[in-house]
């Protein structure tokens, strides 16, 4: 790619970004509960306070380990750079959302992804209501935007593949294990992996590629330090309840909540998956990892996945850039509209609460509630299609997720993505029969 194709597509993906931006700080309310944090913002935003106070940070496991981003939010309230904590969370976390935003499309600049559907992927990412960008605008307490720069930016180093790597990569997997350890720590584990390949073939990875897991794990004991810890809730003991409890209708639909119905395209060229999984083990490693935990994840399943966007999004950009699958102009725009409808591009993400939500309304929160499957409505608050949603924010924050969807909006949106995904695959194999024929 030349300079004046990079800079265009800069261009491009800013122009996007200050438009999605635009457009949140005029229509995007924050989420009505625990008065405008949300359930795990309140503990964000118990601990950011704190900070700003200079004291050590205190609230329940599993959030006080994800430190950074509510330090860094408290300091940038402390020097005055925002009136008021939210604000700061909403200030830091937008930043570490454009910042993510860039370094997806360096990610996928490293693969064979013509230059139009490397645009369009990142599109996705700016535009979609689960992504960091638009997000923070409605939940402005929270850590995932932190969690994307380091899962990408240590990504990019491990593809770099440099002989001086290995300290870049120890060095941010130190720094990450304090914004999201439960996340960064994959990606030291998935650097060891991929050091086991040299020149194709496979050996036993050298000491070195251990260092950037000692470095993460050296930054978490570091943590336990510099925090005072109450009780909260054990992720193994909810792991283990939720896998015998989950149905598999959430497990299944989950990833098109996260993803929308693009992801049909990985069924149309299973070939290019299997090879594209072979080829590279340890990203392989990294999407099943991030499926498992999204799994076991309980009512974070529709979040967690979206962590697998950089491996399916390189995946989509080789099925997209190759010519197993023959995409015309009628079906490119089916796509790309049930994709927007999907990923809410039409209407701001809702924000009205259920009434679960409000077990806990002091935001000095000692133990976090557990969410129901089905939690409970407010009577006054309409139940919509999460895809089809009116250009409206009166609708139920949770009903945005596959692992909180009252059943009538799960069942809705279990149809909708299966008309869609049955037009897709229907259409497209009868388009490549045709011309086989032909």
């Amino acid at each position: 790619m030349g300079k004046k194709e990079l800079y265009v597509d800069l261009l491009i993906i800013t122009v996007l970004t200050i438009t999605v931006i635009a457009f949140a700080v005029l229509f995007q309310k924050h989420i009505e509960s625990y008065n405008g944090k949300g359930h795990d913002g309140s503990f964000y935003y118990q601990m950011a306070r704190h900070m700003s106070e200079y004291h050590r940070p205190f609230t329940s496991k599993p959030f006080i380990y994800n430190v950074a981003i509510p330090f860094i939010s408290a300091m940038f309230f402390r020097i005055g750079i925002t009136d008021n904590l939210l604000s700061a969370f909403k200030f830091v976390n937008v930043l570490a959302s454009i910042i993510s935003i860039f370094l997806l499309y360096i990610w996928l600049n490293l693969w064979e992804i013509k230059r139009f559907w490397k645009l369009l992927l990142v599109s996705l990412f700016i535009f979609s209501w689960l992504a960091p960008l638009r997000m923070s605008f409605c939940f402005p307490a929270h850590t995932d935007p932190g969690a994307w720069v380091f899962i990408l930016g240590i990504l990019i180093l491990i593809k770099i593949d440099k002989p001086y790597m290995w300290l870049l990569i120890s060095l941010a997997s130190f720094a990450g294990a304090f914004v999201r350890m439960a996340s960064i720590i994959l990606l030291p584990l998935v650097y060891i992996i991929e050091s086991t390949k040299t020149n194709g073939k496979y050996r036993i990875p050298s000491i070195k590629a251990f260092i950037p897991l000692i470095s993460c794990l050296l930054g978490f004991f570091i943590l336990q330090f510099l925090i005072f810890k109450a009780e909260g809730f054990s992720l193994f003991n909810t792991s283990i309840h939720w896998i015998f409890v989950k149905p598999l209708s959430k497990v299944a639909f989950t990833p098109f909540y996260a993803f929308g119905p693009i992801i049909f395209l990985l069924f149309l060229d299973s070939e290019t998956v299997k090879s594209f999984m072979k080829e590279n083990i340890a990203l392989s490693f990294y999407l099943l990892t991030i499926v498992f935990l999204s799994y076991i994840g309980g009512s974070a399943g529709t979040r967690l996945i979206y962590f697998a966007l950089p491996v399916v999004a390189v995946i989509l950009g080789l099925i997209l850039s190759g010519n197993k699958i023959k995409l015309d102009t009628p079906i490119i725009i089916f796509l790309l509209f049930s994709q927007s409808l999907s990923m809410r591009v039409f209407a701001p993400i809702p924000v009205a609460k259920s009434s679960e939500e409000e077990v806990v309304n002091n935001p000095e929160i000692k133990t976090a509630p557990r969410f129901s499957l089905e939690p409970p409505r407010q009577a006054d608050k309409p139940l919509i299609l999460s895809p089809l949603t009116p250009l409206s924010s009166k609708a139920c924050f949770l009903d945005m997720y596959a692992d909180h969807a009252s059943k009538k909006i799960f069942f809705q949106n279990m149809l909708f993505y299966l008309l869609i995904g049955s037009i897709l695959i229907l259409y497209i194999k009868f388009k490549n029969e045709k011309k086989t024929d032909c």
